[in-house]
């Protein structure tokens, strides 16, 4: 017994020892040319992938395991720096400014390819890998917490939601705020980015600064995003297919109380077997009535205790994606073709999406310093989806938590989970309001550009470009009616007082916009110096037209 309780207190202080090795190590990362704080840094223990970003001041904190930890400091333009921490808990780290990096060629503003060098504003560069390491189904997902700066807010939830970019925060209180997108430079609606292959990108370009953006006018004020997508490579052939499969369930639930059941009259806790309100008696686990009587006379009976169904209300959410793509080149020509098919049950009951995608990308060198881009992509996607989901929403809230809420699915067959015979006075039964109240939607897009180049001379180019995007959509949403029965009508419930009054509308819109650039470079080296311009002009047409019938 001895034995045992001398390795019972070894192995406790060992424990010990592990737990106090570990700490929290903070510090500031400076640049090493002019001392200022770098904000923005990725810093990253060694060997996992726990890691955070510096401040806006450069100041970092992070955890660490031991006295042999390894802190990876990496940022766009500077030399990546690995630094032991020993036993230290503050770090002062500086940042040298990696010249090959500065000497990369990058895409900028209309198309135009410069120096990382030679930028006089703020941009942030993000890889093919950084886009689909987590194999979101889109773009406009996939830059979250990838940008310093780039605020990515869901604004619409269930399947496929609606994503809305802010790069340089709210500048406009009634205009648009958020960032220009640019798509293999063809200024594109933003909704693109929800139905763009992530497996399809290249890069983007994020251009921070208003100055990187002064091309496109007004519209990059608020900073833009443009985005390459893949092309074949010479002498290279390739064949991908992929598959993935992710689950969904909601993240949080509303703190509710689970005490007290139905009830509400003037400060007494008295129990109310067709109340929504939930100021009844503490629960005792009693048999209690629910409801009102139904017409063949019978009345619910359910154990006055806290079920928590509201949270079993909604469904796994289930999404797969296929990828396949062909690549290929030679030596004058390239082509790139790739497609995607999407298929996604939400998290509400029968909500479901689809989307399928196909893309062409191409180049070919044509005779007397012509050579030829064009891409063309097409995507389609399909909703089904309730059009009442804050009111089913609140009706699952307005459900007691003694009421298992997950019994009244089956409301065509079940009478107690029919309108006609709902325990709820108030309110109707949540399935019920998903399954009558729906709407189907159908967007087709199709986007596409030819650009040819032609360099007569060596010092000299000029760029023309003509783009396309078009959306076409129409929507049918509808409500269907019911006809409560006689008995319904009479019984005093609130909610039954009148028919529920069905109804459609037809809804059908398209929008084009059309592109044209033109534009003549000229860019020679004079002994050390290296004089560059560009001149040229841009046309647009948008057109737009929307049809409602109801």
């Amino acid at each position: 017994m001895r034995k045992l309780l001398s390795s019972l207190f070894i192995l406790l202080l060992f424990i010990t020892n592990v737990i106090a090795q570990e700490r929290i190590v903070t510090g500031t990362v400076k640049g090493k040319d002019d001392g200022l704080p770098l904000p923005g840094v990725s810093v990253r223990l060694k060997g996992t992938s726990v890691g955070t970003q510096t401040g806006p001041r450069g100041s970092f904190s992070i955890r660490v395991p031991g006295n042999n930890s390894v802190l990876i400091f990496t940022y766009l333009g500077y030399a990546t720096q690995e630094v032991s921490v020993g036993s230290a808990s503050t770090l002062d780290v500086t940042l040298g400014i990696n010249v090959n990096q500065l000497n990369e060629v990058v895409v900028a503003a209309a198309g135009l390819t410069v120096k990382k060098s030679t930028q006089g504003y703020a941009t942030t560069q993000i890889t093919t890998q950084q886009v689909t390491q987590g194999k979101t189904p889109s773009v406009a997902a996939a830059l979250s917490g990838k940008v310093a700066g780039l605020q990515v807010n869901t604004v619409s939830s269930g399947v496929n939601p609606t994503v809305r970019l802010v790069l340089r925060g709210n500048r406009s209180l009634l205009g648009n705020n958020q960032a220009l997108v640019v798509l293999d430079n063809i200024i594109v609606p933003n909704i693109v980015l929800g139905n763009l292959n992530t497996e399809d990108i290249e890069d983007i370009q994020v251009l921070n600064g208003s100055s990187g953006a002064a091309l496109y006018g007004s519209d990059a004020s608020n900073g833009a995003l443009l985005i390459t997508t893949k092309k074949g490579k010479k002498g290279q052939t390739s064949i991908r297919f992929s598959n993935t499969t992710s689950l969904e369930q909601v993240s949080f639930f509303p703190k509710m109380q689970n005490r007290f059941g139905s009830g509400s009259s003037n400060n007494i806790q008295e129990y109310i077997p067709y109340e929504n309100q939930q100021y009844g008696p503490a629960f005792d686990g009693s048999l209690v009535e629910i409801g009102r009587e139904i017409e063949d006379g019978r009345i619910q009976k359910v154990l006055y205790s806290p079920t928590d169904s509201k949270n079993d209300f909604w469904d796994t959410g289930v999404l797969n994606q296929s990828d396949f793509s062909v690549s290929s080149g030679n030596d004058h020509s390239t082509i790139y073709l790739a497609g995607q098919y999407v298929t996604q049950d939400g998290t509400t009951p029968e909500d479901k999406y689809n989307r399928f995608s196909l893309r062409v990308n191409g180049s070919h060198d044509l005779a007397n310093k012509v050579s030829l881009d064009f891409a063309a992509n097409y995507v389609q996607n399909r909703y089904d989806i309730t059009s009442a989901t804050s009111t089913m929403y609140d009706q699952l809230l307005q459900t007691p938590d003694h009421v298992k809420i997950t019994d009244y699915k089956d409301w065509q067959n079940d009478p107690f989970a029919s309108p006609n015979g709902y325990y709820n006075d108030y309110y109707n039964n949540p399935y019920y309001t998903l399954a009558n109240n729906r709407q189907n939607t159908r967007n087709d897009y199709l986007i596409g550009k030819a650009e040819i180049k032609w360099k007569p001379v060596e010092v000299l180019s000029f760029t023309g470009r003509l783009g396309i995007t078009t959306q076409n959509t129409s929507y049918k949403s509808w409500v269907n009616k019911f006809v409560f029965s006689q008995f319904a009508l009479s019984n005093g419930s609130a909610n039954k007082a009148s028919n529920i009054a069905g109804s459609v509308e037809d809804g059908s819109s398209y929008s084009t916009q059309l592109l044209g650039d033109l534009l003549g470079t000229f860019d020679k080296r004079y002994n050390d110096f290296n004089v560059s311009f560009t001149v040229g002009g841009q046309w647009r047409v948008n057109n737009a037209n929307s049809q409602t019938v109801s």
